[in-house]
């Protein structure tokens, strides 16, 4: 699913940036790249846009902004994962298959590190606008020259990318959005469905979404369908509480999960090693750090170190609030 764009219906897709809400900054400097790009092709002087990287949480917009980017300059956008480019012969193959001035977006970018040929392949391409091909140890190998593209790479982990990939791209930084901007990114989805609610209904959902819009679209889908099983048009303020109760999700949008990893810190009465941690909740260490533990830590309510993980006076004071 695109960032924080609809999944039922492509035909409600932003189509400029001034129509993305939130990420103003990033808008900014995209907004300077594309006069540049539109003035040197006015002045007849073979326009280029600049390979990009973009850094970000998930489901913070990186994907629609690369969707509306290729919009506003009417090129073809190439959509790949890392792992769909993990060997020389996809790698190469889909750097060939690009036309004249694409845009190849490359999703989860950090993940080329574990595929060393691909990686190279792709360095070679950004500095020199060519593949390698065949070789071997008898075979003279055939430069291919590639056309024009821009790379946009997106991450949630830039530390893991190559200094040479980075030092080729504009790095561009994604933030977690506001209430406000949750609440409007909302209001625009029930307006281009044609979806009808009672006041205060996004508010509410806005603060459960972990300042992320794939949430909060996310839990109003849910909303939505749990009026229309009711047979209602009309989402009520019941129906979200319905939902979020079916749901499992709290009033600042914790799931059960996360609401049981904080009890079991509470009974533990002290700090608790990371993998005696997993093996209470019954998951691997690696689903508590990239899952369960960035928003408590964000909010707050946990603070981690070598020692263990440990509540905060805070998490204290949410789970007596809660218990009441």
């Amino acid at each position: 699913m695109n960032d924080n764009v609809p999944s039922e219906s492509n035909d409600i897709q932003p189509a400029i940036l001034e129509h993305l809400v939130g990420q103003q900054k990033v808008i900014s400097v995209l907004r300077t790249h594309l006069n540049a790009y539109w003035n040197d092709s006015a002045a007849g002087r073979n326009p280029k846009l600049s390979h990009l990287l973009f850094c970000g949480p998930a489901g913070t917009g990186k994907t629609e902004m690369a969707n509306v980017l290729a919009k506003e300059l009417f090129l073809p956008l190439v959509v790949v994962t890392a792992d769909a480019l993990s060997s020389s012969q996809s790698c190469c193959r889909t750097l060939m298959e690009l036309e004249e001035g694409s845009i190849l977006f490359i999703d989860e970018i950090h993940s080329l590190s574990r595929f060393a040929v691909a990686e190279t392949i792709l360095l070679k391409a950004l500095a020199e606008g060519k593949v390698c091909l065949g070789g071997g140890r008898t075979g003279k190998p055939t430069i291919v020259e590639l056309p024009r593209f821009c790379c946009i790479g997106a991450t949630t982990d830039p530390w893991s990318l190559h200094p040479a990939y980075i030092q080729r791209c504009t790095v561009l930084h994604f933030d977690f959005y506001t209430m406000e901007e949750l609440t409007e990114i909302a209001r625009r989805r029930t307006q281009a469905l044609a979806i009808q609610y009672e006041p205060g209904v996004l508010e509410e959902l806005a603060k459960r979404a972990k300042d992320t819009p794939r949430i909060v679209l996310a839990l109003l889908s849910g909303c939505h369908k749990m009026a229309r099983s009711l047979n209602a048009d009309i989402i009520s303020l019941a129906h979200v509480a319905a939902t979020m109760h079916q749901l499992g999700v709290d009033d600042i949008g914790l799931d059960q999960q996360e609401q049981r990893y904080l009890r079991i810190l509470a009974n533990a009465g002290g700090c608790l090693r990371l993998n005696v941690l997993a093996m209470r909740l019954g998951v691997p260490v690696r689903t508590i750090t990239r899952m369960v533990e960035p928003f408590l830590v964000r909010q707050g309510l946990v603070c981690t170190s070598d020692r263990g993980r440990e509540l905060t006076t805070k998490g204290t004071e949410y789970l007596k609030g809660t218990a009441q």
